[in-house]
């Protein structure tokens, strides 16, 4: 029982009373404003809410748009390290998002698993397996340990550990606890892996191993969500540019990203207008500029205009397209 906030109904528990003492989750709900900018990409290209629920995750448009190196407001790929990957090798699956998603991080880029990974996606490595038993855990990842469930399921299945142990397992990797902890589960897990026919000597080498790998590994259900957001963005970019470039320019809030990105998609054969009188409202929007589409930016992209002149301007505007109906 804990005490609660009258005025919001929140309860007063830290985060690790509340688990240690009541066993309760701690859930972290983050919010995209990738989000905002599918709403308002799916209502410029006219389509439902929930297309995007019904689209096929094997798109080969969708995958070109990262092999193009056409990066402008696609989640994640804002930054270096992905980018980075991603010119290494040419995607051709959903599951290279996911991989690239969870590789493209400190750890596994300072310490040689992201290079090694895109050699062996690459053809230039072979793919190999530190014992046989790990096959089955690791061929989806060429040989390599990417997710901290892979860790828990090498746990279970060769070390013989319990669903309490691997979830500690879990939280060990998360929480970056280091070696003085995973080694508490070495022993039973050495001794599994030896009954199941692994060289003692070998066993000992393959802990080691695992522990350094799960140190680094990422949460896999954690990649593909954030794997499945980055690659509706390629998707929408690469059926409707223009929308999808004006949804992310209208809820970028710094005026310096705007003018990069404005940079950016010139660069990709995306042209834009300031501001028109007809096609102008709010927020970036798709119009006609002789024969051909293009961006148009919002009214407030005018010195002196604001959200008070611009809805007076729009208004005006709507009251001479009802008065010429009527006429």
């Amino acid at each position: 029982f804990v005490a609660t906030d009258h005025r919001t109904g929140g309860i007063m528990c830290d985060k690790a009373d509340a688990e240690a003492g009541f066993n309760l989750l701690k859930i972290d709900a983050l919010g995209l404003t990738t989000l905002s900018i599918f709403e308002d990409c799916l209502a410029l290209a006219g389509l439902p809410p929930d297309h995007l629920a019904t689209v096929p995750l094997d798109d080969p448009a969708a995958f070109q748009v990262l092999n193009d190196r056409k990066f402008c407001g696609i989640f994640q790929y804002n930054g270096m390290a992905l980018q980075g990957l991603s010119r290494q090798f040419q995607a051709e699956a959903f599951d290279d998002i996911v991989s690239t998603t969870a590789l493209a991080r400190p750890g596994p880029m300072g310490n040689g698993v992201a290079l090694e990974w895109v050699r062996r996606r690459t053809g230039k490595h072979p793919v190999t397996y530190p014992h046989p038993i790990f096959e089955p855990h690791m061929r989806d990842t060429l040989g390599v340990v990417l997710y901290q469930e892979q860790v828990m399921e090498i746990g279970r299945v060769v070390g013989s550990l319990s669903w309490a142990q691997v979830s500690e397992l879990r939280k060990a990797m998360s929480k970056s606890l280091g070696r003085e902890f995973f080694d508490k589960f070495g022993d039973p897990w050495k001794a599994s892996a030896i009954a199941k026919g692994v060289d003692p000597e070998l066993a000992n080498k393959l802990w080691d191993e695992l522990c350094s790998y799960g140190a680094m590994s990422f949460n896999k259900s954690h990649s593909v969500a954030y794997g499945l957001i980055s690659y509706w963005c390629c998707w929408l970019k690469a059926h409707y540019p223009l929308e999808f470039a004006a949804a992310a320019l209208t809820h970028e809030g710094k005026d310096d990203r705007k003018i990069e990105m404005l940079r950016e998609l010139n660069m990709e054969g995306i042209d834009y207008i300031p501001v028109h009188e007809v096609y102008s409202t709010d927020k970036w929007t798709v119009g006609e500029h002789g024969s051909k589409r293009v961006l148009v930016g919002p009214l407030t992209i005018m010195k002196g205009v604001g959200p008070q002149l611009m809805k007076q301007a729009t208004h005006a505007r709507e009251n001479r397209s009802e008065e010429r109906r009527v006429g």
